[in-house]
């Protein structure tokens, strides 16, 4: 029925990619499982869904923020910074040690080193704040007396919106 020159393709689900090796030889019990898998995967895909979408809500705001400033996908630092302003908005005591609470998680996370986390989100703050950020943070009720807040400024602020939002 397969040849071994049949191709593994990828199977793509509900956004989630799973990788699903097509068997070079029939071999039912490996099908079974495939299936079974993709099945209780369906299943629990909306659960994880219901439970982040209020984390998803918070995301597109600090996107649409940061967007408003010129601060696009292209920069690494930007996914950082989205994750360490989410970390904070849901544990404020990380606030308190940056490199512990924030950037040590984040380079776990993305596999970097936390000196290279928050170089990268210097550059996403230096960005933002060259291109009217600080009209952006006084639009968000919040007013800044110095050029350029640190990056941990930087987030707290974003996350104390968040909190105010919710």
């Amino acid at each position: 029925m397969f040849s071994h020159s049949t191709p593994r393709k990828p199977l793509i689900l509900l956004g989630f990619s799973m990788i699903i090796r097509y068997c070079t030889r029939v071999d039912r019990n490996a099908i079974t499982d495939n299936l079974l898998y993709i099945e209780e995967t369906a299943l629990i895909i909306p659960i994880v869904n219901a439970i982040y979408k209020g984390e998803n809500k918070m995301e597109r705001e600090i996107e649409r923020l940061l967007y408003k400033a010129g601060v696009l996908r292209t920069y690494v630092g930007y996914y950082y910074f989205v994750r360490a302003v989410l970390l904070v908005s849901e544990e404020p005591a990380r606030y308190l040690s940056t490199c512990k609470g924030i950037y040590i998680p984040i380079a776990q996370e993305y596999g970097a080193d936390p000196r290279t986390v928050e170089r990268n989100l210097r550059t996403v703050r230096n960005v933002f704040m060259k291109n009217n950020g600080k009209e952006i943070l006084h639009d968000m009720g919040f007013d800044i007396w110095n050029e350029r807040p640190g990056v941990r400024e930087l987030i707290e602020i974003f996350a104390a919106y968040l909190r105010n939002l919710s």
